[in-house]
C-alpha cells in the first residue's frame, strides 16, 4: 500500500514480515508464520512501531478476524489480506499476502507476473466504484482528480498469476477509502526492499523498485 506524504499528517502503515508464501514441491511452506508490524511516520521524522489503531486480516474468502499475533501459513490456501484501521475504523492501510507454489511432478507450480494499485478520486463516500470505473493506474492523482471536490481517494490492489499450463488469473481486493483530500499532500510513493528468505533485515527501503518476489526466495518489502 502506498504512503502519503505529507508535511502534517501521520503516516500509518503495515511492514509484513514477508510479502509472499512459498510452497515447494514437498508442500513445506517458508514462512511457517506470517504477521505484521504497525509503523508511523510523521512529516521528516524517522519511522516507529505503534501501537495506535488495529489490524484485521482475512485468510482466502472467510470472513475477517482481529489479528493479535503471527499466524501459521498451513492455513492459508490463496492469499491473507491484512487491513490497518484507525480508531474510528477507517482504513489506513492494506497488505496482500499470495501463496506462490512450486510445480510438482505433472501438477502446475503459480508464481506471480505482476501486481498494481488503482485510484480513484469520488466527490461522495457512499458508493463503492466498480471496477469498470476510469481508474488511474499506479499513480497517485493529482489536483486536478483529486481535490475539494472530490475529496474521497479510493484504492484497490490487483495481483495477476501464472498459472503454468493455464491462462493466467487476476485477483482484485475490494475498493476503499485510504484517505482525504488534505491540502499539503506532496505525493505517494512506494518502497521496496528485495532481501534474502529469513534475512531478519529491517526496513531500509528501496523507492519504486518494481520486481515483487523473484524466483531465487527474494522478497519485496
Amino acid at each position: 500500500m502506498p504512503m502519503i506524504v505529507s508535511d502534517e499528517t501521520p503516516l500509518y502503515y503495515l511492514i509484513p514480515s514477508a510479502n509472499s508464501i512459498k510452497v515447494d514441491k514437498t508442500n513445506a511452506r517458508q514462512p511457517i508464520n506470517i504477521g505484521v508490524t504497525c509503523k508511523k511516520r510523521t512529516g521528516e521524522t524517522g519511522y516507529i512501531t505503534t501501537d495506535y489503531g488495529y489490524v484485521e486480516y482475512r485468510i482466502d474468502d472467510d470472513k475477517a478476524e482481529r489479528y493479535t499475533k503471527p499466524l501459521d501459513t498451513e492455513d492459508i490456501g490463496e492469499q491473507i489480506v491484512f487491513e490497518y484501521f484507525d480508531d474510528n475504523g477507517e482504513l489506513l492501510d492494506r497488505e496482500s499476502i499470495p501463496v506462490i507454489f512450486d510445480g510438482k511432478d505433472g501438477v502446475s507450480g503459480r508464481s506471480i507476473k505482476d501486481m498494481h494499485e488503482y485510484y480513484l478520486a469520488t466527490a461522495t463516500s457512499d458508493d463503492v466504484p466498480s471496477y469498470d470505473e476510469e481508474w488511474i493506474l499506479d499513480e497517485f492523482p493529482d489536483e486536478s482528480l483529486f481535490n475539494e471536490e472530490y475529496p474521497y481517494l479510493w484504492n484497490y490492489e490487483e495481483t495477476i498469476y501464472i498459472n503454468y499450463g493455464d491462462d493466467p488469473s487476476v485477483w482484485r481486493s475490494t475498493p476503499s477509502i485510504i484517505t482525504h483530500y488534505v491540502k499539503g499532500i506532496k505525493s505517494i510513493d512506494e518502497y521496496y526492499l528485495a532481501v534474502p528468505e529469513n534475512s531478519g533485515i529491517d526496513t531500509s527501503y528501496i523507492k519504486e523498485q518494481d520486481i515483487f518476489m523473484t524466483r531465487n526466495g527474494l522478497y519485496e518489502w
